[in-house]
């Protein structure tokens, strides 16, 4: 059956905000909450990564934070299973992560 999910934006001005949508053994949904300048440091994850910029400009590590790609609002970026990620929002940002 279709769940509705819908976030509730929660910035901080400490540190980025997660809220998990869902989760499940295949699924994770996550959605960030950073302020300008906030990030998320580079890990790896054993499945892909799918990220999706719902709102501002965000900087995306690729393997190292020294390579990056800066995405706007309804761009994406896929990371496959192992890839070192992570993210630094240039302005206020939402981010929605996907790991299937």
């Amino acid at each position: 059956m279709a769940k509705k999910l819908k976030p509730e934006p929660a910035f901080s001005s400490l540190a980025p905000a997660r809220e998990i949508l869902h989760e499940e053994s295949s699924l994770r949904c996550m959605v960030f909450y950073l302020g300008s300048g906030q990030k998320i440091d580079i890990h790896r994850s054993p499945r892909r990564v799918l990220a999706i910029v719902l709102e501002g400009e965000v900087e995306f590590f690729v393997g190292s934070t020294d390579e990056r790609e800066r995405l706007k609002r309804g761009e994406a970026i896929l990371y496959e299973p192992g890839e070192p990620h992570g993210f630094q929002a240039m302005e206020d940002a939402v981010v929605m992560v996907l790991v299937v």
